[in-house]
């Protein structure tokens, strides 16, 4: 795409994962630009997911936004054409698997990008190469940089739905912690607690070493798949999963090269019965995913350690927050803060795009019967 001198912004496109290696760089610059960025938005994340989750890389553009011949914006979206009772609706979404829990535009939230997102659908709207009805944007948490963007310049064309918490919790002193949940929650804390201490050879650790990463990795695969996820149970556990093996590894070890990723363990007799897998970025550390050995469950190895790590986080203030992720039911029992998370779709002005838009606008108002119908329809295009 070449750039045009009396514009303000510019766009290129950058394709598939040879695409995304080539903008390692820019994809830096506008990181160090983003106050609050979380670990989905940076390139290591992005690079995990279309090395080992992807199945066809050359769906997915890497859409950059310049100005001033400088990066300032990217735009990860997968191009997919359904056919839906026989129309070819085009459609764009943010990359999403099972294992990714969020998605966002990699954009700062400030007055400079503003109208960037307006600039971005503008280019595409001028390209015969990206036509499309639909952009999908699933999983986005209130603060994201999408709700901004729509906030500063809205869109006439969005719907955002929402579809759920993520919980997360500040990193106050334990005692503080420990005021706002209930009384017998505490008291089981307690117990478990008093119940570990008479173990003997009881032993709390975590790295981020390159090298000692490797072997914490290895312990929490199969830990995980030790209990009710392994081989005599549903067998979702990483190790069981195709890709997720490759996925996980290829996170810690994008991430160790910035300090990002942290596995921890509660280890009885070196042998571990706790584990959480962490990445920790800017201000919060994230729990991405957690393993326990069933037959230690009376000492609630996954709380204990997740006591330790509040501990630690408030000393060393190392963190704000801790965020869980998802919005488990035993979350509930440490009383989260809640974030929520949206879907949020745009429609073009196309005859399709603008078909969906008003079939989407007439569930809230259609009766039962025909607001179920609609929501089958519009589980094809999700």
């Amino acid at each position: 795409m070449h750039k045009k001198p009396q514009d303000k912004f510019y766009v290129a496109p950058f394709r598939g994962k040879e695409g995304l290696e080539s903008i390692r760089n820019q994809w830096k610059i506008v990181n160090d630009n983003m106050n609050g960025k979380r670990f989905f938005h940076l390139y290591e994340w992005y690079i995990s997911y279309i090395t080992a989750l992807e199945k066809d890389d050359l769906s997915v553009y890497f859409f950059v936004v310049y100005w001033n011949d400088q990066p300032r914006a990217i735009f990860p979206l997968r191009r997919t054409i359904k056919d839906i009772y026989g129309l070819k609706l085009m459609i764009f979404e943010l990359p999403q698997e099972t294992q990714m829990p969020f998605c966002d535009f990699i954009l700062p939230k400030n007055d400079d990008t503003r109208d960037i997102l307006r600039a971005f659908i503008g280019f595409l709207n001028g390209s015969h190469q990206f036509a499309w009805d639909v952009i999908r944007l699933p999983k986005v948490l209130e603060d994201c940089s999408i709700l901004y963007s729509l906030n500063c310049t809205p869109y006439p064309l969005t719907i955002s739905e929402f579809v759920g918490y993520c919980n997360y919790l500040a990193c106050e002193p334990y005692d503080q912690i420990m005021k706002n949940v209930s009384k017998n929650f505490r008291s089981n804390l307690r117990k478990a607690r008093n119940k570990l201490c008479k173990l003997e050879s009881v032993e709390y650790s975590y790295t981020r070493d390159a090298a000692l990463l490797q072997q914490y990795y290895k312990e929490f695969l199969d830990l995980e798949a030790s209990g009710w996820k392994g081989i005599h149970g549903t067998r979702s556990a990483i190790k069981f999963r195709s890709r997720l093996p490759e996925f996980y590894s290829s996170l810690v070890e994008n991430f160790s090269s910035i300090g990002g990723v942290e596995i921890q363990m509660l280890r009885v007799d070196g042998v571990a019965i706790a584990s959480d897998f962490l990445l920790w970025i800017d201000n919060t550390c994230y729990k991405l995913k957690t393993a326990y050995d069933e037959s230690y469950k009376k000492y609630a190895p996954g709380h204990m350690l997740r006591e330790n790590l509040f501990k630690r986080c408030y000393e060393t203030q190392e963190a704000k927050y801790i965020n869980f992720i998802s919005n488990a039911d035993w979350h509930q029992q440490w009383k989260p803060l809640k974030h929520k998370v949206f879907t949020c779709s745009l429609f073009n002005k196309s005859p399709y795009g603008l078909s969906l838009f008003i079939l989407k606008r007439c569930m809230k108002i259609v009766p039962p019967l025909y607001r179920s119908r609609l929501r089958r329809f519009f589980r094809f295009i999700s």
